[in-house]
């Protein structure tokens, strides 16, 4: 599937030197006990495109798909995603998650990260609805997310993946058609025939 860009990243389907060095960065406890995980990955199970995870429901492995962002200047990977199918590779609800390995750079790279992960998984019709999970602890009214348009579809408790301490979460969801209102507004038309968005 081809890449899409945004101002500063690339973002599309890991080379065989890019899975590994999220495998590498997989191996990080700052990096998977947030995405959920107990313990990191073994390579069969990451070769397998599995992961194992805790969830408020119990210990689950889980069909994921990796999703890599370069750096357009160098090319070098600067971040990545989990693309979750509950039920699934096929499942057309996805849950994704992002890992910024290192010195996360600012809001900047985290919200064009995220607005590139959507728009590359609708486009190639890689689900008919997305979901995220986020903190609620200490979460204000109005945050970013429903500030922009997105509903919240859920808020829950759910065990630290190591401690068993339960953690508030909250989760949003978007569609496609939600998703390109929201594009729109700065003039950004997620079907736009060209892979280069310009993002205001």
């Amino acid at each position: 599937m081809e890449s899409i860009f945004g101002p500063k990243l690339e973002l599309g389907q890991p080379t065989g030197d890019e899975r590994e060095w999220i495998f590498e960065a997989m191996q990080k406890p700052e990096i998977y006990v947030p995405l959920s995980c107990p313990r990191p990955p073994t390579r069969e199970l990451f070769e397998a495109n599995r992961l194992f995870t805790r969830e408020k429901e119990g210990d689950y492995e889980l069909d994921v798909r990796w999703l890599i962002a370069r750096n357009r200047l160098d090319g070098l990977p600067r971040a990545f995603f989990i693309d979750f199918g509950w039920s699934g590779a096929l499942d057309v609800i996805r849950d994704v998650d992002l890992a910024i390995p290192g010195d996360s750079a600012g809001i900047r790279l985290y919200i064009e990260a995220n607005l590139l992960v959507v728009i590359y998984l609708f486009r190639h019709r890689l689900a008919k609805r997305l979901r995220w999970r986020v903190s609620a602890a200490g979460a204000p009214t109005g945050r970013w997310w429903e500030k922009v348009g997105v509903r919240c579809v859920e808020s829950f408790e759910e065990p630290h993946p190591q401690t068993g301490e339960p953690l508030k979460k909250l989760v949003y969801e978007l569609t496609p058609a939600e998703y390109s209102r929201i594009l729109n507004r700065g003039d950004v038309d997620l079907n736009q025939p060209g892979r280069d968005f310009s993002l205001n």
